[in-house]
């Protein structure tokens, strides 16, 4: 048997949608980047007269969804649940992203993978206890790396519960490095 298993994570939205694929070494327990991804094809609209179709928009998701575990064969995903959050929060866009999560999950439990959806304030405040430096910092560090792709990384620090080695100052600069580089050669798979 392997040493070398894969997890998947997300932080779902409807135009920040990021994937990150993690390599796993149970020996080392050890993490590495293998895929992150800002996804453009989301789902965008649930009306009858959208263009392309719903229909059409949830059969390409599940399609990219179902080759990406495929693919891997995680051992399990995770991704951020989506909770409205004060007045500026949208009705759609709850609506849409708990589209798109059903969808993620079908997938993943057709095959056979376990699936955990997690609310922010539960991986951030994971994170907050064990990481030297703070999350809002961690964003400033790397320009022009978007949030969602740190979070969907963390996201799957979180669920496989890596230690608090982890979280040091340099490790996460690291992995960010690594994100930004990753996004900027269009993903690698």
């Amino acid at each position: 048997m392997s040493n070398i298993q894969f997890i998947v994570s997300a932080d779902p939205g409807v135009e920040n949608f990021s994937i990150c694929v993690q390599e796993l070494d149970s020996t080392t327990n050890s993490l590495k980047v293998v895929h992150l991804e800002l996804l453009e094809n989301t789902i965008k609209s649930l009306l009858e007269k959208a263009q392309p179709s719903f229909n059409d928009q949830a059969d390409f998701f599940g399609d990219y969804f179902n080759q990406l575990f495929l693919k891997y064969k995680p051992k399990n995903i995770c991704m951020e649940r989506y909770q409205i959050r004060g007045f500026r929060a949208s009705g759609s866009a709850a609506e849409l992203i708990n589209v798109m999560l059903g969808i993620c999950v079908n997938e993943g439990r057709r095959q056979n993978i376990p699936f955990k959806l997690v609310i922010a304030s539960e991986w951030k405040n994971d994170f907050n206890r064990k990481s030297e430096i703070p999350l809002k910092e961690l964003y400033k560090c790397i320009k022009k790396l978007p949030p969602h792709c740190i979070d969907s990384m963390l996201i799957g620090w979180y669920n496989n519960k890596m230690p608090k080695s982890y979280y040091t100052s340099e490790n996460l600069l690291k992995y960010c490095s690594d994100l930004k580089r990753i996004l900027d050669n269009d993903s690698i798979s």
